[in-house]
């Protein structure tokens, strides 16, 4: 096929150098949409919730744009979970997905193991939207109620 090995693929460095030019354009609007999202997110679970503590730096500036890690106490997440499948969602760190042991980043960080045990961490994008967050934030928050009813014998 004319190809000797360590033939550079142009067609793939020209188009990878599209779209890195494509997402340097877009970058800063994107940004901005998914912290405008995780602010209101958050903004909706504490109008809910009340006491929701973000695990990690409060000001989203220090944060990742698209991913907010939060507490809802009361609510253990591995029984949180299972009660919004509609939610995208995972208890305690990416590295530590899947897991029921407490999250290896969250006890660097010295969360007291009961707040680690109800981490959540939502990741949006670009394409989510304002009425995917509020219902997001209305299902979480629904359950997280009746987790904490639940637990002070008011079910």
């Amino acid at each position: 096929r004319g190809l000797r090995p360590g033939t550079e693929n142009t067609p793939g460095i020209v188009g990878l150098g599209a779209a890195c030019a494509l997402a340097e354009r877009e970058m800063e609007g994107r940004v901005e949409h998914c912290r405008q999202l995780t602010r209101r997110l958050l903004q909706r679970l504490r109008e809910s919730l009340g006491d929701v503590p973000v695990n990690g730096p409060e000001d989203p500036r220090l944060r990742l744009p698209n991913t907010l890690n939060v507490s809802l106490p009361g609510a253990p997440a591995q029984r949180l979970l299972p009660l919004v499948p509609e939610v995208a969602t995972a208890s305690g760190a990416a590295c530590h997905s899947g897991s029921a042991a407490p999250s290896t980043v969250l006890a660097a960080m010295e969360l007291p193991a009961e707040r680690a045990a109800c981490a959540l961490r939502l990741s949006l994008g670009r394409g989510n939207t304002e009425e995917e967050i509020d219902r997001a934030a209305s299902l979480l928050a629904e359950a997280a109620l009746g987790l904490r009813r639940e637990s002070h014998g008011t079910a």
